[in-house]
């Protein structure tokens, strides 16, 4: 796999832990025993430093994980709502600033990965958006590209959000982003409608909807897949849950899984994120009750 986006450190109250959807994803991915390549930039900062100190211990190619000069190590400061969600301040830093050299470029054409994940938010920036074109360009027609929309209020551009659309073939989203993309549709279907119209519109193979405590559904040629909710102890936040879910879903699709064993491990593996601290674990055996769970209580239909 090859993961292209943001990397930075999640400011909470109680301090900082990394983050940034791609860097979630790209983590939760290798723990569930995928190669993942994560291209990113850091500041030539302490920050940055951590940052590729932590990728390298991980196993990441850090020739993948550029340094800045001119731009700090992303931050964003997460703060709480009344309701328990997560809200978050972001602001320009290195990673607005990846480039596509040309032996990362030859690289991609000539080695491509089985999947291109991508989000939308490191595409608020034109740089950001040329990025995911080349990149885009250089992989079509060799790879899947999944997108993780990842709408943060106030760095939504409508402009790239259904760019993305028609770029990928698997697509990962919350009720709040579905009811989002209806709104833009003018759609007044049910969930499930709207899912068969983006399917349609976009020619999107896989659709996943999360649902938080609710579960969620997924729509592929199989249909739709519904799995119920992961009841959590003890939550800390729900901050990476989303991503962790994503990469069990990517996981999934390469392993040509069930969709019901796809939901169970995405839901179960999104709650267990949701008992940490931040959005990805420390300790690399937090993986290991994931790496193989078989399908039941899934349902199918409509």
């Amino acid at each position: 796999m090859l993961a292209v986006g943001e990397v930075l450190f999640d400011c909470f109250p109680g301090g900082k832990r990394l983050g940034g959807a791609p860097c979630n994803f790209s983590i939760h991915a290798r723990g569930l025993g995928a190669k993942v390549d994560f291209l990113t930039r850091v500041g030539d900062d302490a920050n940055g430093k951590m940052i590729r100190e932590k990728l390298a211990g991980l196993g990441f190619n850090l020739d993948l994980i550029q340094i800045d000069g001119d731009w700090p190590t992303g931050v964003v400061h997460v703060t709480f709502n009344d309701c328990g969600n997560p809200e978050y301040e972001i602001v320009p830093a290195a990673w607005d600033h990846i480039e596509l050299d040309a032996e990362s470029a030859s690289r991609l054409s000539d080695d491509p990965p089985h999947l291109f994940y991508f989000g939308t938010l490191a595409q608020r920036t034109p740089a950001g958006a040329s990025l995911i074109e080349r990149v885009a360009e250089r992989l079509a027609g060799k790879c899947t590209f999944l997108c993780d929309l990842n709408l943060r209020r106030g760095h939504v551009v409508k402009s790239r959000v259904f760019r993305s659309l028609e770029l990928c073939d698997a697509l990962k989203l919350n009720e709040e982003e579905l009811a989002y993309l209806a709104a833009e549709l003018g759609s007044t279907g049910t969930r499930e409608q709207v899912m068969e119209e983006l399917q349609r519109r976009f020619s999107i193979s896989v659709i996943a909807v999360t649902r938080g405590k609710l579960g969620s559904i997924l729509l592929s040629e199989s249909g739709f897949t519904r799995s119920a909710g992961v009841k959590v102890a003890d939550p800390v936040n729900t901050v990476g849950a989303g991503d962790a879910f994503t990469a069990a879903l990517a996981v999934g699709m390469l392993n040509d899984d069930p969709p019901g064993q796809i939901l169970l491990r995405a839901g179960g593996l999104a709650a267990e994120v949701c008992r940490l601290p931040g959005a990805v674990p420390e300790n690399p055996g937090f993986f290991t009750a994931f790496l193989s769970r078989p399908a039941k209580g899934e349902t199918h239909g409509q």
